[in-house]
């Protein structure tokens, strides 16, 4: 588990060198880390599982109970437990998932779905793994200095160069966060395509 929201606000703060609170106040710096985390978990996101019951030939089934679902990866149908995996093809749309197995599904049948979740990242938990909480920083660092820009060009400055200066060093910083965020995406899909799994049954599947 990486950093609760207050080590990390600490940390956000840190970087931005605005330890006494003078430029962003706590609020909004809370925001700018939720940002972070929205945009990371697209790259990055909890990876969990739900069993679905399913009912005698129905195909479609509501997805809206599984909290903080982004997308579905792969459904494991038949799901037999002396039995290899079959991964059975499937469309998502909106909130119901579309089963396109072979055969009908029978009542009784369980489908083990896997999915992507959002993140959770308060003051009393992180499901943030453990060295990437530097990548939400720097993801709100970045958001916090475009917000900071934005103010200072309806500001009047010392200097007519400054909100241009602003917002230059901002989407460096953003740009950083981004290229990590692209980092972590190679990382995850040579992850995912490296585990070793029973050969696949039926066609496989991917949320549209």
């Amino acid at each position: 588990m990486g950093q609760l929201l207050a080590a990390l606000r600490t940390t956000v703060r840190r970087d931005l060198h605005d330890e006494s609170a003078t430029r962003w106040t706590d609020a909004v710096l809370d925001r700018h880390i939720q940002r972070a985390v929205e945009e990371y978990q697209q790259v990055w996101p909890v990876e969990a599982t739900a069993d679905l019951n399913l009912s005698e030939s129905v195909r479609i089934y509501d997805l809206s109970t599984l909290s903080g679902l982004l997308w579905v990866e792969r459904i494991w149908y038949p799901n037999e437990a002396d039995q290899p995996p079959g991964w059975s093809a499937f469309v998502v749309a909106g909130s119901n998932l579309y089963l396109l197995s072979p055969a009908a599904p029978r009542g009784g049948d369980v489908a083990r779905v896997w999915y992507a979740k959002t993140h959770t990242l308060s003051t009393t938990t992180s499901t943030v793994p453990d060295g990437h909480d530097h990548v939400v920083a720097l993801g709100a660092v970045a958001f916090a200095h475009l917000d900071w820009a934005s103010y200072a060009l309806a500001r009047v400055n010392a200097s007519e160069r400054a909100p241009d200066a602003y917002r230059t060093y901002a989407h460096a910083r953003y740009a950083e966060f981004r290229a990590r965020l692209d980092s972590l995406a190679l990382e995850r899909a040579a992850r995912t395509e490296s585990r070793v799994v029973w050969p696949l049954r039926g066609d496989g599947g991917r949320a549209l």
